[in-house]
């Protein structure tokens, strides 16, 4: 029977292959969802929410695709509170 290493684990069956293959493509999925936590938002997509009571988001990093601010968004004007007029990216910041 062929007999397959991968790092320093021999692995003799295809069995033993295709499951070592599937806790990889498991690892991968865990990885993309928890990419897709921290990515850029494109404005077009979404804003963040609303603080009910200051008719403003709670602030954010925010990115006219040059630099990048901290900011929140004003629901009664329609602007970023920032020195950009030209946000295209949004991003939470994570609270500990």
């Amino acid at each position: 029977m062929p007999k397959l290493w991968i790092g320093d684990k021999m692995y003799s069956a295809e069995a033993e292959v295709r499951d070592y293959c599937e806790k990889l493509e498991t690892k991968i999925a865990e990885l993309e969802a928890e990419l897709e936590k921290h990515r850029w938002i494109p404005v077009s997509e979404s804003l963040p929410k609303k603080i009910k009571e200051f008719f403003r988001s709670d602030v954010c990093f925010v990115s006219d695709g040059n630099e990048v601010w901290v900011a929140a968004y004003n629901f009664s004007a329609f602007y970023w509170q920032c020195p950009s007029n030209d946000i295209t990216h949004w991003k939470p910041i994570n609270k500990p």
